[in-house]
């Protein structure tokens, strides 16, 4: 054993490190945990972290680039913690961010966040980045904040059925420009209890395809963004349930472009108390394509199935977001099979049915045959 630190909830002790081979440490002197080169190699790409304590290169500030490997964040290919005494301090805001070239971190459940409160943006733009050995079994208890947790990075699927959220009250941009990104397990459980942000938090994931986050409790999101750009631009999100969000305490700011280039988009859960404050842009919800077989606007499911629903129910997008009764309803693309025969302003409560394509043309035919009949007999008054 080296030295020993206290931290918080208790005292560390570091295990020994080669001789001569520290080369910097991760906090901003001599009292946090040393790092070295694998084999005293830089070209092995290997970084060491022994024990102690760590912390981001500033001791303040949860946006600055805080890594204390930005000096050589060419040549990091690898990180492995090698102690289990590893503690986190306070703040670990962006330990391995925009490090390009880090494909893989071993250990990473070495880190004790007993006294951990912000984890943000701590992987952000590590694009290379496929591996997080040790992650689902990080305690993430103490945490509160996970913002731009996991932005930029390239991962396909993320394991996060272990994470414990129920400090957590910053969310925002946590998988923001995740373009790879095609399902997170674990999270239709997060407990959300005590979120108060969630603006841009899966923005530009362009290849998610379905969300259930039904079970999220959003009743005190209401603060800094709030829900706005929450979902934007995922292009290939097809279905998304909210049917337990709360809006009802988000200004119209905090709403804002939240479905906004969701192109795809075309089964949305609502639930009781989702409202939309008047003003701004609102939430953006892209208009319904009126090209066949669409027609342009929502359709309650109702009774039926999103493949064919029985609502009584048409609103375009705009009307959607601010109708009084599209709470409690799952909505879908309108079909032709379901038109109704004209559209009175501000949607419809109980449509008419729109004949089919076949029944015009038939009726068309006879009004032809009729008029020719007339005309030959000179009986047509």
């Amino acid at each position: 054993m080296e030295k020993i630190f206290s931290q918080g909830t208790g005292s560390y002790q570091r295990l020994a490190v080669p001789t001569g081979a520290i080369v910097g440490y991760v906090g901003l002197d001599d009292r946090f945990a040393p790092w070295w080169w694998q084999n005293n190699d830089p070209s092995s790409g290997v970084v060491e972290v022994g024990g102690g304590v760590v912390q981001a290169m500033a001791s303040t500030g949860e946006y600055a680039n805080n890594s204390p490997w930005q000096s050589v964040r060419l040549q990091v290919q690898r990180i492995v913690f090698t102690d289990p005494g590893t503690v986190g301090s306070f703040n670990l805001t962006s330990l391995f961010r925009n490090l390009p070239n880090l494909v893989e971190i071993q250990h990473i459940d070495y880190i004790n966040l007993a006294d951990t409160r912000w984890l943000s943006n701590i992987f952000r733009d590590a694009v290379s980045l496929a591996r997080i050995g040790g992650l689902e079994n990080w305690d993430t208890s103490a945490v509160q904040r996970f913002t731009g947790m996991f932005r930029g990075t390239s991962f396909t699927v993320l394991n996060l059925s272990s994470f414990d959220t129920r400090s957590i009250t910053r969310f925002d941009s946590m998988f923001r420009d995740m373009h790879n990104l095609e399902r997170i397990i674990g999270m239709e459980t997060f407990d959300t209890n005590s979120a108060t942000t969630l603006g841009n938090m899966f923005r530009g994931a362009s290849a998610i395809v379905s969300l259930d986050l039904s079970r999220w409790n959003t009743s005190r999101v209401a603060s800094g963004e709030g829900f706005a750009s929450a979902f934007q631009d995922m292009t290939s999100l097809r279905s998304l349930n909210l049917a337990g969000w709360d809006t009802r305490q988000a200004s119209a700011a905090q709403l804002a472009n939240m479905f906004a280039g969701d192109t795809a988009l075309r089964v949305l859960t609502l639930g009781e108390n989702w409202s939309v404050a008047s003003g701004g842009v609102g939430p953006n919800l892209p208009a319904v394509p009126s090209a066949a077989p669409y027609i342009g606007t929502w359709q309650n499911v109702a009774g039926g199935t999103v493949n064919n629903p029985r609502g009584t129910l048409f609103y375009t997008s705009p009307e959607l977001m601010t109708a009084s009764n599209a709470a409690r309803n799952t909505w879908v693309w309108a079909r032709e099979a379901s038109a109704p025969a004209a559209r009175p302003p501000g949607g419809f409560a109980t449509p008419m049915r729109r004949a089919s394509s076949t029944t015009d043309a038939l009726l068309c035919l006879c009004i032809v045959s009729l008029l020719a009949c007339c005309t030959s007999t000179k009986r047509c008054r």
